[in-house]
């Protein structure tokens, strides 16, 4: 199973909210090797544990929202 995730950041806005997320999610322990891109809105990422998948990107989603609520969080299925 492929480990990497990427996900459509729909809202993001401005280059504080990149750096603001970035930092938060290479603090998890749960995924490494964390990307935000302003310019395509995508966050990429590698799960360490893929059976704990549903969790992390609660986890993700928890963290993203408090820091910009109006940020759809989409994943993209290649």
């Amino acid at each position: 199973m492929n480990n990497t995730m990427e996900f459509f950041l729909d809202g993001l806005c401005c280059g504080g909210c990149v750096k603001k997320i970035k930092n938060e999610l290479t603090q998890l322990s749960e995924i490494e090797n964390v990307e935000v891109d302003f310019l395509s809105k995508k966050l990429v990422f590698k799960i360490k544990d893929t059976s704990q998948k549903n969790l992390v990107i609660n986890n993700i989603k928890e963290i993203i929202n408090k820091i910009e609520p109006e940020i759809s969080f989409l994943e993209i299925i290649n």
